[in-house]
């Protein structure tokens, strides 16, 4: 079937555009495509022939006893059956999809005027002579492109299922026996907490010491400052100088404490936490 379907057919059509000089361009895509789907599928074996032992290797490496263990967990095994699921779907759907399309790929010549065939390939006889002839070459194609559909394209499924399932095994892995809302999560809630909002009240009043001295020029100049008598007058420009340099708090004259000082400390310390993460 294998010499037959995924050799002989591809062999006959493009043996059949190299002889030919006159063809039907839309009967030359749909016969491109299956030509592409058939050269694509031996691309995507290849992998699988070259590299057997290893693939039997690492799955024969996820069926013993440390993996059978973590698995008897009730975490490993809902990793695991969410990955098993996700396949299943993904295959299903695919599977569907595949089966449309090569349905409509198959019948679409019984939808047009004589004796026409799903690929243009050379045949050593006229497969449109008769009834009887044109239903037995027409089933034989139908046949092998019904092979090459499903041999072709379900790889495609089988990788990412593979995929998947290393993922799931890794996240296996990964587990670790620390509670997530445990004491020692409540401890660092409130440890957290806290320290936020200790730098917190620094910069919010910080910011809004600033933002009140910088508005004393303009509160001065919305003031009625020409009722007042010479001596006001001169204190109220002394005041204006000294507002335009506004008052801040500042941690050890290294940077002032505002809200964009606390933005700040919160994008850093998240980057230092990004940072540390992936060293881990």
């Amino acid at each position: 079937m294998y010499v037959f379907f995924i050799i002989l057919v591809p062999t006959l059509t493009i043996y059949n555009y190299i002889i030919q000089e006159n063809f039907d361009i839309l009967q030359f895509n749909y016969t491109a495509t299956f030509l592409a789907e058939t050269v694509s599928w031996i691309a995507k074996l290849l992998p699988f022939i070259t590299n057997a032992n290893r693939m039997k290797k690492c799955i024969t490496y996820f069926g013993t006893r440390y993996f059978e263990e973590m698995l008897q967990r009730y975490t490993s095994a809902k990793i695991m059956k969410e990955c098993i699921s996700v396949c299943r779907r993904n295959s299903t759907v695919f599977l569907y999809g595949v089966i449309c399309g090569m349905t409509s790929f198959i019948t679409k010549p019984l939808f047009w005027k004589g004796y026409q065939l799903p690929l243009d390939m050379w045949l050593p006889f006229d497969a449109t002579s008769g009834p009887g002839i044109y239903y037995t070459t027409y089933s034989f194609l139908a046949i092998a492109i019904s092979y090459c559909a499903f041999a072709g394209t379900l790889i495609d499924p089988l990788i990412g299922g593979l995929a998947c399932h290393a993922t799931g095994q890794l996240k296996v892995l990964k587990l670790s026996k620390i509670k997530t809302f445990g004491y020692y999560f409540i401890q660092l809630v409130f440890y957290f907490g806290v320290i936020l909002a200790q730098i917190y009240f620094y910069c919010f009043y910080g910011s809004t010491l600033f933002e009140e001295s910088s508005s004393i020029i303009n509160a001065v100049y919305s003031s009625k400052w020409y009722d007042f008598d010479v001596p006001c007058r001169k204190a109220l420009l002394i005041l204006m100088e000294r507002a335009q340099t506004p008052i801040t708090v500042a941690a050890g004259k290294i940077m002032d404490l505002s809200l964009v000082t606390f933005a700040t400390i919160l994008r850093r310390s998240y980057s230092l936490v990004a940072v540390l993460n992936n060293y881990q």
